[in-house]
């Protein structure tokens, strides 16, 4: 009786965010009918290749799914898959709408998230600058830059990580707003964020673990004079399950293909710029929709970037001076993983396939959550009893304007690209039923490299 009235007291307080909620995941569901296909798409083919013969002959072994290849472990990724063989014998848009469902419970959870001080009231002035800011982190999202991750069985394993990355940050940031809590408690997360280390998290985990290592060492040191080593026990609980963890991933892994010089190449595209460069295409193209480069050129994805890379500079800052007001790292926590991440992506790819491969649709998966960090900064600006300035007033209005509108812009452009990318999709099942007689011209303009196959790929 207790739950019901828990679950009737948060549909009421957030009535606004669940509807918000509902209408994209709904939006969502249409546009996946009308934009997929069940067919194998891009690296799906190569594990259909590996393993099916595996599966269905019962030769199917944990050393399959613990492999490394190309400097990472996909461990739920090829889970994943197992279970859509076996169940649904592979069939593909079961796994595109499974990322739409966990989607929506991430959206949930973020509901939950920013619903932590239930007793507080929002003013109503306010109550439309609150209602914007869940709008612009539902946009963000269910984010349709990122139309690559969504379309393909690739939605499965990386909304998976997306809950995740959410559910261990707002559990990190709980522990370090109540160091006082069980050891029993701290004990069981960092038994949770070993195994996300493990099976879940693949070659981003150093970005969410650096996130959380980074706002531990900032509770750690600010508090230090009051209370020295008293919660020491707490940061070696969750240190250690991290160290073994990384150490148990990380142990016999291989290295990233063709990057035997990355760290030299890294140093000089730091110098050179284009380390900059392609941090301002990872932000900008967050926002922004890939085809407004192949427009427009690269300069636009670059401003919006420089634009959104202050937005970061402007709210750590903000997590930084007022950190009492803040009462949470979770926000902070969300921002640095989106940074920490481009050091990994620009590190991994960027030295091996140029700066523009950042623009690649698949990374606003990690992007995104930078940006629902910073909407929560903004939004936390709106609180009551705060002074609220003109300049405050505009950015708090602003900001959540500024990512809306390109989420909005990007949306409509993918709508607009959604029916070509379903007959590809169509247009390659049908040359499966008759592969044997097609030529290796027919085939090509499924292949990324080619122009024709960039336009949907």
């Amino acid at each position: 009786m207790r739950l019901r009235g828990d679950i009737n007291a948060f549909i009421r307080r957030n009535k606004a965010g669940l509807v918000i909620l509902t209408v994209f995941f709904l939006t969502d569901i249409v546009y996946l009918l009308n934009t997929t296909a069940n067919v194998p798409i891009m690296d799906y083919w190569r594990y259909g290749d590996e393993f099916l013969d595996e599966i269905y002959n019962g030769g199917i072994k944990f050393s399959t799914f613990w492999e490394s290849i190309n400097g990472q472990r996909a461990v739920l990724t090829y889970f994943l898959f197992l279970i859509n063989v076996k169940i649904f014998h592979w069939n593909t848009r079961v796994a595109v709408f499974f990322g739409a469902f966990v989607t929506g419970l991430t959206g949930l959870l973020l509901l939950k998230i920013m619903d932590a001080d239930p007793d507080s009231e929002v003013r109503r002035p306010d109550l439309w600058l609150k209602n914007l800011t869940i709008l612009g982190i539902i946009m963000v999202l269910f984010n349709y830059v990122q139309w690559e991750i969504k379309t393909i069985e690739f939605s499965a394993p990386f909304s998976v990580i997306t809950f995740f990355i959410v559910l261990n940050m707002w559990l990190a940031d709980r522990i370090l707003n109540n160091l006082e809590m069980e050891n029993e408690k701290v004990l069981w997360f960092a038994v949770l964020l070993g195994v996300c280390i493990c099976f879940i998290y693949s070659a981003f985990f150093p970005a969410v673990v650096g996130a959380i290592c980074i706002c531990g060492a900032i509770q750690f040191f600010s508090d230090y004079k009051k209370d020295k080593f008293r919660y020491i026990g707490k940061y070696l609980i969750t240190g250690s399950g991290i160290a073994g963890a990384a150490f148990i991933y990380l142990r016999g892994i291989t290295g990233v293909v063709s990057s035997d010089a990355n760290l030299t190449v890294f140093g000089q595209n730091i110098v050179n710029g284009e380390f900059a460069r392609g941090l301002a295409i990872y932000l900008g193209s967050s926002i922004l929709h890939t085809s407004f480069a192949e427009k427009l050129g690269f300069p636009i994805i670059i401003v919006t970037g420089s634009v959104v890379g202050i937005l970061y500079i402007l709210a750590i800052c903000y997590c930084m001076k007022y950190r009492a007001r803040m009462k949470s790292f979770f926000p902070l926590m969300l921002m640095l993983y989106t940074l920490l991440s481009a050091l990994l992506l620009l590190y991994g790819r960027g030295n091996v396939f140029g700066p523009e491969y950042l623009c690649s649709s698949r990374y606003a998966c990690q992007s995104r959550i930078g940006l629902t960090g910073i909407l929560l900064v903004f939004r936390e600006m709106m609180g009551e009893g705060k002074k609220v300035t003109r300049l405050s007033f505009l950015a708090k209005v602003l900001v959540p304007c500024f990512i809306i509108s390109g989420m909005i812009l990007s949306q409509m452009t993918e709508f607009r690209l959604s029916p070509f990318r379903r007959l590809t999709y169509d247009t390659m099942i049908e040359y499966i039923y008759d592969i044997d007689n097609k030529e290796d011209e027919d085939l090509s303009v499924f292949q990324a490299n080619t122009p024709s196959g960039q336009e949907y790929d």
